[in-house]
């Protein structure tokens, strides 16, 4: 049987049908699914954009650059002497963050730069600086501390 014939088949059945318009719908919906991911990628570096960072990069699918030229930093606050504090990151590595006037912190209600203590599990997006362990703070989440153990 020639592929030919093979189509023909495929077509003229029911099953055949509906195997080409089940696939059919597949890749629809990740047409979908990939355009709104784009343009809600596209929309937070409009959201984020700072012009001296020169122009927004190209969006793609889950690309690299998330915040133009941004650098992040998780894990647990290890020293506060503001405006700069240090966290510890899971892969044992520190980081230097300074917080700006511009930063904006955000967590359980009422937190402010002053709420940041040693010990507490913070998640920074921010800025480089001259060396690769220190950066400015553009966002800080501050995590809630964990409930005690019933």
């Amino acid at each position: 049987m020639n592929h030919k014939e093979l189509l023909h088949r495929l077509h003229s059945s029911k099953a055949g049908v509906a195997v080409i318009v089940i696939i059919g719908e597949v890749v629809i919906g990740l047409l979908i699914f990939h355009a709104g991911v784009a343009f809600g990628e596209r929309r937070i570096f409009h959201d984020m954009h700072d012009p001296s960072h020169g122009p927004i990069p190209e969006f793609g699918f889950f690309s690299h650059s998330f915040i133009p030229r941004g650098h992040g930093v998780v894990g647990t606050v290890t020293a506060v002497s503001l405006p700069t504090f240090t966290v510890a990151t899971r892969e044992g590595e520190s980081e230097t963050v300074t917080v700006g006037s511009s930063t904006v912190i955000r967590g359980f209600p009422g937190v402010t730069e002053n709420s940041l203590t040693v010990g507490q599990e913070v998640t920074v997006l921010g800025d480089p600086e001259n060396s690769a362990e220190e950066f400015t703070a553009r966002f800080i989440n501050i995590a809630p501390a964990p409930s005690p153990a019933r």
